[in-house]
């Protein structure tokens, strides 16, 4: 029909996680609006990461035992931060698949697809590497212990203090170099 242009539809509404990307890209030169969608999807990571782990703490040791290997991975490159990223984002992806919740993996897929290409990111993320060679490492032994509500909540806190300390380091970054 003549004059039915394109029609544009809220994404809030109509979208899903795979508008995220394009959400980012959008906002690249509003610092307040991308600030307000990186706080969103790192909210987002802690309450999809404390349930999945969650979920892990009930499974049997031997199926957990994948976990240390990726975390001694990390360990074994502790100096290379883009080989450190790649375990450290191999571990969370047999977190999400121990689960068992396809959901917590796709949501998971897109979280990672946002730090692709963004090395900036990925150099925030994994600044202090030993402090998160020790979280992971003592996220096994909590999941050891099989309490699902304990581990829930030391993970959603642990990375609520992680998350406030890469903010907080963006922002010193952001000021030293204006």
């Amino acid at each position: 029909m003549q004059g039915d242009g394109h029609r544009v539809r809220d994404v809030r509404v109509h979208g899903g996680l795979e508008s995220l990307p394009d959400m980012v890209e959008a906002l690249e030169g509003d610092h307040a609006a991308a600030a307000k969608l990186v706080g969103d999807l790192l909210t987002l990571r802690r309450i999809v990461m404390a349930e999945a782990c969650a979920l892990v703490s009930r499974k049997p040791a031997n199926e957990r035992e994948v976990l240390r290997a990726h975390v001694e991975a990390m360990a074994n490159c502790i100096d290379d931060r883009a080989t450190f990223a790649l375990h450290d984002q191999a571990l969370t992806r047999a977190i999400m698949r121990l689960s068992g919740n396809v959901a917590f993996e796709l949501t998971w897929n897109t979280v990672v697809s946002l730090a692709d290409g963004r090395p900036e990111l990925t150099e925030l993320l994994y600044a202090d590497r030993e402090r998160l060679l020790l979280g992971v490492r003592a996220l096994l032994e909590l999941l050891a212990l099989g309490d699902a509500d304990r581990t829930r909540e030391v993970v959603r806190s642990a990375l609520e203090g992680h998350d406030a300390a890469m903010v907080t380091d963006a922002v010193a970054k952001t000021h030293n170099t204006t």
